[in-house]
């Protein structure tokens, strides 16, 4: 039942909506603005005396606190259980704790780091409403990569068959400094997908203009094949307000941003396909096309982002992506080259390769993926350096959760006139994935490319570079 009243009363200034239904019972309530809502008869629920209890969040300031409490009975040691879940990550899985009847609240307070949190209270076992508690607070501060976030559904979670790529992306993905980039893959270079599910694109902007941008603005036009009023947002650097400038085309700001010079502006974004939308041979077009403006200067255009819907030629590749259980697939849209695995003493993995999937198909960059010791992506990192291809060889965890990486780089154009391109490349990532620095070495001569395979720590504390020249 939907209730649309319109306001009848202003008070203060503000107005109040009145409205009165039948419910049926195990109803879920839920309203566009805050509501009160009062039960006349509870004649669907049985007898029944002991605990209930109750869970509610709130962002404040730099804390996320989540509130516990039992309104019901059960005496002075009730006791139930919790799980708390960051970024859909279990931290505290089936936690026992005492909620004492009478209505005292226990409080959880955490750091406002801009990550998704979520915690559930289970039910006590004699209560006729089984339902788990839920509380989330998302947006709540910023993540350590300055970005916002407002969601964290992944919108190629919808079953079974999309398992093994949904939990291996994380929420941010990389891209091409000015480009639409398409979150999720589909078949071969076009991009092609055989259903209509929710897609993913993260749009990105690059500060070039040196100075402080306060102001951001993505220009996002959506093909027919598009439904645009599906359009929402899940990651940004701030807040995002939204105007719809056309039937095709949204505008998307963001202010009060403070975004340095060489420092990227982003927003991700989900969006789904139209239901009426026909698979065409070639493929029907699922296109995002976009140009930035900073503090108004513009348009910076933007690589599109593409899938193709298309019914018969996915039926060609049946086997695509059809790996076991036990398989976690990490890819993009075009070729995907890992060239080395390492593990630290923690047990995170880091695994380094080349990838043309987040630039036109045609030249390759660097990537670095750190994962938890289930495969779980905790981030991932394209290195680019403009005018260059990358590939990255090796990587040498570090004591503090980052790695050392060392690999070659060829110039698309030699700056010094050498006849052999390549250079060998070293860089340094924190653990959150931030490049520390990067080194570009050629120990030779003009006439012979350098090359770097791996890396070792020796004995006195210092980095042991080994390749070709």
């Amino acid at each position: 039942m939907l209730l649309s009243i319109p306001p009848i009363e202003a008070i203060g200034g503000e107005y109040r909506i009145f409205g009165r239904g039948v419910l049926a019972c195990e109803v879920q309530l839920g309203a566009t603005h805050r509501m009160k809502a009062i039960l006349l008869s509870q004649n669907c629920e049985p007898a029944y005396d002991g605990p209930r209890y109750e869970i509610s969040s709130s962002c404040s300031g730099d804390k996320i606190r989540f509130i516990l409490s039992n309104e019901g009975g059960g005496g002075m040691q009730a006791t139930t259980t919790y799980n708390l879940y960051v970024n859909d990550m279990a931290m505290i899985h089936a936690q026992p704790i005492i909620l004492p009847e009478g209505g005292n609240t226990i409080i959880f307070e955490y750091p406002s780091d801009g990550r998704t949190w979520r915690m559930e209270l289970l039910p006590d076992a004699a209560e006729p409403n089984q339902r788990i508690r839920v509380t989330t607070v998302e947006g709540c501060g910023r993540l350590n990569t300055g970005l916002y976030n407002v969601g964290f559904a992944n919108g190629f979670s919808s079953g079974p068959a999309d398992i093994k790529s949904s939990e291996v992306f994380s929420m941010n993905s990389v891209g091409l400094p000015y480009a639409i980039a398409e979150a999720m893959p589909g078949m071969q270079e076009e991009n092609l997908i055989s259903t209509l599910e929710p897609l993913e694109f993260t749009a990105r902007a690059k500060n070039k203009t040196g100075h402080v941008v306060n102001e951001v603005v993505f220009d996002l036009d959506f093909v027919e094949g598009l439904d645009i009023t599906t359009f929402h947002i899940l990651a940004s650097n701030e807040k995002v307000k939204l105007e719809l400038i056309s039937n095709t085309t949204l505008r998307a700001t963001m202010e009060d941003l403070f975004l340095l010079p060489d420092d990227d502006a982003m927003i991700r974004f989900r969006v789904e396909p139209n239901d009426s939308l026909v698979a065409t041979s070639y493929g029907a077009d699922l296109l995002v096309r976009g140009n930035a403006f900073l503090d108004g200067e513009g348009p910076v255009a933007l690589l599109s982002g593409d899938h193709k819907y298309n019914i018969d030629d996915p039926a060609q590749y049946a086997g695509y992506g059809d790996y076991a259980s036990e398989l976690l697939v990490y890819s993009g849209r075009g070729d995907d080259f890992g060239e080395r695995i390492s593990r630290n003493n923690n047990g995170e993995i880091f695994i380094v390769g080349s990838s043309d999937s987040y630039t036109e198909n045609i030249w390759h960059y660097g990537f670095v993926i750190k994962t938890n010791s289930a495969g779980k992506v905790i981030w991932q990192k394209m290195i680019v350096i403009e005018g260059t291809e990358i590939d990255i060889r090796a990587a040498m965890p570090t004591a503090d959760g980052g790695c050392f990486v060392v690999g070659d780089l060829y110039y698309l154009k030699d700056p010094e006139g050498y006849i052999d391109f390549y250079y060998g490349l070293t860089a340094r990532l924190d653990a959150d994935g931030h490049v520390l620095w990067y080194k570009i070495m050629r120990p030779v001569d003009e006439l012979a490319g350098t090359i770097f395979n791996g890396a070792f720590m020796s004995t006195d504390g210092h980095i042991i570079v080994y390749g070709l020249v």
